[in-house]
C-alpha cells in the first residue's frame, strides 16, 4: 500500500460517518413528513400512526385529540395514563382545587391519584379555614370524610357554633349548641349562661311562679337563697298592695293562719301593724273584730300605734284607741342613736337620731306628722317622755324643721328647762337638733344658749356634723364661735377638743368645711391630742373629704396625735392619717391617702407602719393594697 493510499483512508472513513448521520436525519424527516401527511390526509385515517405521533410529541393536546378520535384503540389506555401523568405534572406546579378535582375524576386509578387527593385535601382545607364560615367546613367534611383535617374541621365548626350561640345571647341557641356538641369543652360555660339568661327572664317577669319554675329547672343553682328571698319579697309586695288598697274582701279569702305566718315572716309584724303602717283602716277594723291584739308587738317591739303614728293614719289610731291601744307604749329594744361610743363620743354617733325607740309621740314627731302629734297629745300622750337616751319628742320636732310642730309641742307642755339653765349637760338641747334657721331662732328666742356644751358639743358642732348650713350661719350671727372647741371625754384617758371644721371633716362634709373656712375657721386645726382634719376624715373613711383636704394643702404625712390609740402602744402622740385609716379598717381612706402620696412604710407608734398594723388587725384587703403600692 502506497503512502498516498494510507493517508487517504481516514478521509474516506470521515466521509462515511457524515453520510450516515445525514441519512438518519433525512429518514427521520421523511418519517415525520409521512406522519404529518397521514394526519393531514383528508378522508384517510391511520390510528396506529396517530397514536405513534401522539407519543412522539408527548403533549396534552395530542393525547386529547387522538383519544377523542380513537377511544377504542389498543393504545388508548396507555395514552390515557400518559395524558393523566402530563396533566398531573402541570397541575402540581400551580395546583388549584377545580383542576385537581377534574383530574381525579378522569384518572381515579392513576398512580398519582393518592398524592393528588392529598394535595386537594390540603387546598380545600386552606380555603375552608380562610372563609371563616361553617358551610365550607361542612363541604370539606362531606368531600373528605377521612381527610387529614377532619378533627380540626370539627373543632373549628364547634368554635364557630359556640361563638354564634354566645353572640346570640339566646338560651334556645345555646341549648341547640349543646345538643349538637354534647362533649364540648364549653359545656360548663354554656350551661351557666343558659341559667343566667333564664334567671334574667324569671326576675324580669316579677312572677313567683316563674321563679319556682326556674328552681325546678336548675335544681343545682347557687341562687336558691336568692330565689327564696325574691319569692318572699314578691309575696310581700302582693300583701303591701292588698293592704295599701285596703282590700278587705281579698284579705278575707286568705286563711287566717296563713296570713299571720306570711306577714310575720315578711315584715316581722302581725297583720294589724301592717294595716297601721299602710293606713288600711277597713282591714284594721276587720282584724280587730276577729280578735287581733291591738297592743301586739313586732320583733322590733313596735306596736300598731307606733306605726299609725309613723304613717299618720288617724283612722287606724282611733280604732286602736277605742279598742284599748296604748298611746304611750315604749319601744325599748334599740341601740342608742346618741350615746354609742365610749364616754358618749360624738365620733361614734350615727349621722342623725332615728325614732326606733320611744313612744308613738316620738315617732309622730320624728316623721313630721302634726295631725298624729295633736291626736296623741289630746289623748294623753306624755309630751316630755324620755326614750331612755335623753331624747324627747321636741328633739325630733326640732330635727324635722317644722316650726308649727315645735310650737304645738311646746304649747302642749313640752319643756327643756334643764338645757336652758345649764351651760354643760350630757343632754343635748333641741337647738342642737334644729335643722332650719326658723326653728333655731325660736329656741334662741325662748332662752337657748348658742354656746351650751353637751355630749354633742355646742349647737354649732351639731350643725356642722348634721350639715345644717343655714342653722350654722344663724348661730354664727348670734355669737357662736367658728373655732369653738367641743368639751367632752373620749374613753378614760383621752380628752378631745374639736372645732366645727374638725367635726365637718369627720362627718365627711367638704361643702361645710368650705363654708366654715369662709367664715374664718382654721383649716390647719388639730385637736388637743393632735388629730388634724385629715386624721378626722381618715377615721370615718371619707375618701372624697381626704381628696378635698389634700387639694387644700394639708400635709399627707403629718405625724400628730390621735385620741384612739392602739391598745398595745403607750405613745399616743405619733400617728399618720394613713395609720388612722388602717387602724379603723377604712380601705377607701387608705386608697385616697396613698393616691395623695402617703408613704406605706412611714413609722408611727415606735416601730409600727401601715402594713404591720394592717397585718396585726388581719385587714387582708388593706394589706394586699398596701403591698401592691409599697
Amino acid at each position: 500500500m502506497s503512502k498516498t493510499q494510507v493517508l487517504a483512508k481516514p478521509a474516506r472513513q470521515k466521509s462515511s460517518s457524515l453520510e450516515l448521520g445525514l441519512g438518519v436525519r433525512i429518514r427521520g424527516l421523511v418519517m415525520s413528513i409521512a406522519c404529518a401527511s397521514l394526519l393531514l390526509c383528508s378522508g384517510c385515517s391511520n390510528p396506529d400512526a396517530e397514536y405513534e405521533a401522539a407519543f412522539e410529541t408527548d403533549e396534552i393536546e395530542s393525547f386529547v385529540e387522538v383519544l377523542t378520535k380513537h377511544p377504542e384503540h389498543a393504545r388508548a389506555a396507555a395514552a390515557t395514563a400518559r395524558l393523566g401523568e402530563l396533566r398531573w405534572h402541570a397541575a402540581s406546579k400551580a395546583p388549584d382545587a377545580e383542576t385537581l378535582e377534574a383530574l381525579l375524576a378522569s384518572h381515579p386509578q392513576a398512580n398519582f391519584a393518592e398524592e393528588a387527593e392529598l394535595l386537594l385535601d390540603n387546598l380545600t382545607w386552606e380555603s375552608a379555614t380562610k372563609a371563616g364560615a361553617a358551610s365550607p367546613l361542612h363541604a370539606y367534611l362531606e368531600r373528605f370524610p377521612r381527610g387529614r383535617h377532619v378533627e380540626a374541621a370539627r373543632e373549628r365548626l364547634e368554635e364557630l357554633a359556640w361563638n354564634e350561640a354566645i353572640a346570640s345571647d339566646s338560651g334556645e341557641r345555646l341549648e341547640e349548641f349543646l345538643t349538637s356538641y354534647p362533649d364540648t369543652q364549653h359545656r360548663t360555660e354554656a350551661e351557666q349562661r343558659i341559667e343566667d339568661l333564664a334567671w334574667g327572664t324569671a326576675i324580669s317577669s316579677g312572677s313567683a311562679e316563674q321563679l319556682t319554675a326556674f328552681a325546678k329547672r336548675f335544681p343545682k343553682t347557687s341562687r336558691k337563697q336568692e330565689i327564696e328571698y325574691r319569692i318572699r319579697e314578691l309575696a310581700k309586695q302582693e300583701y303591701v298592695a292588698l293592704f295599701e288598697n285596703d282590700d278587705v274582701e281579698a284579705l278575707k279569702a286568705i286563711d287566717a293562719s296563713t296570713l299571720d305566718r306570711d306577714i310575720l315572716e315578711a315584715f316581722w309584724w302581725p297583720p294589724l301593724l301592717l294595716a297601721a303602717d299602710t293606713d288600711a283602716s277597713r282591714i284594721a277594723a276587720y282584724l280587730i273584730e276577729n280578735g287581733a291584739d291591738v297592743n301586739a308587738r313586732g320583733q322590733d317591739e313596735s306596736t300598731a300605734m307606733h306605726l299609725a303614728a309613723r304613717s299618720g293614719s288617724l283612722e287606724v289610731a282611733k280604732l286602736l284607741l277605742e279598742n284599748g291601744g296604748l298611746v304611750d307604749a315604749k319601744v325599748e329594744k334599740r341601740a342608742s342613736f346618741i350615746k354609742v361610743g365610749e364616754g358618749g363620743s360624738l365620733t361614734h354617733h350615727t349621722p342623725a337620731p332615728t325614732a326606733k325607740k320611744g313612744t308613738p309621740l316620738h315617732w309622730a314627731a320624728y316623721y313630721n306628722q302634726p295631725g298624729m302629734v295633736a291626736f296623741l297629745v289630746e289623748h294623753g300622750a306624755a309630751v316630755n317622755a324620755d326614750d331612755g337616751y335623753q331624747t324627747r319628742p321636741i328633739h325630733f320636732a326640732a330635727q324635722s324643721g317644722n316650726l308649727d310642730l315645735v310650737k304645738a309641742l311646746v304649747e302642749a307642755g313640752a319643756n327643756w328647762d334643764v338645757e336652758k339653765e345649764e351651760y354643760r349637760s350630757p343632754q343635748a338641747s333641741p337647738l342642737h337638733y334644729a335643722s332650719t334657721s326658723d326653728v333655731a331662732e325660736y329656741f334662741v328666742a325662748d332662752g337657748a344658749k348658742v354656746d351650751m356644751d353637751s355630749d354633742l358639743g355646742q349647737p354649732i358642732h351639731a350643725a356642722a356634723y348634721f350639715g345644717h348650713t343655714e342653722v350654722l350661719g344663724y348661730l354664727l350671727d348670734k355669737g357662736a364661735s367658728v373655732d369653738a372647741e367641743c368639751s367632752w371625754e373620749v374613753g378614760a384617758l383621752n380628752s378631745v377638743k374639736a372645732t366645727p371644721v374638725w367635726i365637718a371633716a369627720f362627718a365627711g362634709r367638704p361643702d361645710m368645711i368650705d363654708y366654715l373656712v369662709e367664715k374664718g375657721a382654721d383649716l390647719q386645726y388639730s385637736t388637743q391630742r393632735g388629730g388634724s382634719l385629715l386624721h378626722a376624715a381618715a377615721m370615718r373613711g371619707n375618701g372624697r373629704t381626704i381628696e378635698y383636704l389634700l387639694e387644700k394643702g394639708l400635709p399627707v404625712e403629718s405625724h400628730t396625735g390621735f385620741p384612739h390609740a392602739h391598745p398595745m402602744v403607750q405613745d399616743w402622740s405619733d400617728i399618720t392619717p394613713l395609720g388612722v385609716a388602717v387602724h379603723y379598717r377604712e380601705l377607701e381612706a387608705v386608697k385616697a391617702l396613698v393616691a395623695g402620696g402617703a408613704s406605706v412604710t412611714a413609722k408611727f407608734w415606735g416601730d409600727w407602719d401601715p402594713i404591720s398594723l394592717a397585718e396585726r388587725d388581719e385587714s387582708m384587703q388593706i394589706v394586699a393594697y398596701l403591698r401592691e403600692h409599697r
